[in-house]
């Protein structure tokens, strides 16, 4: 399916819609801030990333956390990143290649505690900062604040897209799944039948109303009476690369900045779960996620939205500071979190870990080290900063999904 097939697909199919096309405008909110959200799934050995360790004894056996040398810890400004696995070749060090080039737009925030081992929890936490059920991602939370009126406000290819019904989330994992959601296939127009009118109940499922809007009825009539075809959502055409590269990303960022979305989530290639030949296959997956991260940047700034955009990298949990019988590691409920954008106050890193692996206690006001009367850095509190940074954080919807822990001055 061809660029423009694929955009027609998309709005010939309620599912990118969460208002009327009357509603619809071009950049409606044209927010301050984007937020694009990326999950290094499968839970990332930090020690192999941006958390080194190296030849640290974990146990008096002479059990070492990581198999490479602490000399040969990767160093660029600030920032520390683990060297790559022995015996791995790789055709381009994309690690190397964004701790070099980015590290001014870089804050590495490590010893987080995940708060759980588990990957359907960890997912949540990820997103949301909580493991309720329907607790609204950060995502949803900005995309409801400042996507109002845009045709998709949160673009959701990521492990999950809870709203909590503040707002619709679209998902399309990729450009081959289009052919499998929209089934251009003449030959089989109930099944497009069906599924539109699935997508439009969905729609009026999570469509707030205001006097606009009285009525499910209304809204219907509305929305069957759009000519979506012709709407703004084609807008997206003028920002896509006449040659893909990574769908997702260009997606992304076409949405951006196109004006149809305020925020977008996607789950980077490569797999880090890795209970087995972790070193080998963790620098693997790492190389491919910097290199969509890489792309994704490179995207934004050939739109002339970098400045205003804040990426959220990260994994559901980490891997244990030992090796199992497999030369694996297993799940550990403590991690990382690298946020990303130009307009920070980078090349930083927020938090640290022990020895064993273990978070450092803090001082919430200065960030010091605090072992008597500190707090452990959470992914909440994470969640709580963003939202400040964002500008959530004086909004009604960030006081009806609160996140009771301190605000620590992770940005500065």
């Amino acid at each position: 399916m061809n660029r423009r097939k694929f955009i027609k697909s998309l709005a010939a199919c309620g599912a990118v819609m969460t208002l009327p096309m009357d509603k619809v405008a071009f950049a409606a909110n044209n927010p301050d801030r984007f937020l694009i959200i990326v999950r290094a799934g499968g839970g990332w050995d930090t020690t192999s990333i941006c958390d080194p360790k190296g030849e640290v004894a974990y146990s008096d056996k002479g059990d070492f956390i990581n198999k490479y040398k602490t000399a040969d810890i990767r160093r660029s400004g600030n920032l520390r990143y683990a060297p790559i696995a022995a015996g791995v070749n790789l055709d381009y060090d994309w690690m190397d290649h964004v701790f070099q080039n980015y590290r001014d737009d870089m804050i590495v925030i490590n010893g987080v505690g995940c708060l759980t081992g588990s990957h359907a929890q960890g997912n949540f936490y990820l997103a949301s900062g909580q493991n309720f059920s329907n607790f609204p991602t950060l995502g949803a939370l900005h995309a409801a604040s400042f996507g109002t009126g845009m045709a998709m406000p949160y673009y959701s290819a990521g492990p999950h897209s809870a709203t909590g019904g503040e707002v619709s989330a679209v998902r399309i994992d990729s450009s081959a799944s289009v052919d499998k959601l929209f089934n251009t296939n003449p030959d089989q127009p109930d099944a497009i039948r069906t599924m539109l009118k699935s997508k439009r109940q969905d729609l009026l499922d999570h469509l707030g109303y205001d006097a606009s809007t009285p009525s499910k009825e209304q809204t219907l009539k509305q929305f069957k009476a759009s000519d979506l075809n012709s709407g703004e959502i084609a807008r997206v055409l003028d920002y896509l690369p006449t040659n893909s590269s990574n769908f997702q990303a260009e997606m992304c960022a076409a949405l951006l900045a196109s004006g149809q979305s305020a925020t977008t989530a996607f789950a980077a290639r490569g797999g880090f779960d890795n209970h087995a030949d972790n070193d080998k296959k963790t620098a693997l997956a790492a190389n491919e996620l910097f290199e969509d991260v890489d792309y994704l940047w490179k995207e934004l700034h050939r739109h002339g939205i970098a400045h205003k955009t804040t990426v959220m990298i990260g994994s559901e949990f980490g891997r244990t500071p030992w090796y199992n019988h497999g030369n694996g590691k297993d799940h550990w409920a403590t991690g990382s979190v690298i946020l990303m954008s130009p307009s920070l106050n980078g090349n930083r890193v927020v938090g640290r870990t022990t020895d064993a692996l273990k978070p450092e206690l803090f001082d919430p006001e200065t960030l010091e080290v605090d072992r008597d009367n500190g707090i452990p850095i959470t992914i909440q509190h994470v969640h709580k900063a963003l939202r400040h940074h964002l500008g959530l954080a004086g909004l009604p919807i960030n006081s009806k999904y609160p996140m009771p822990v301190d605000l620590l001055p992770i940005f500065g």
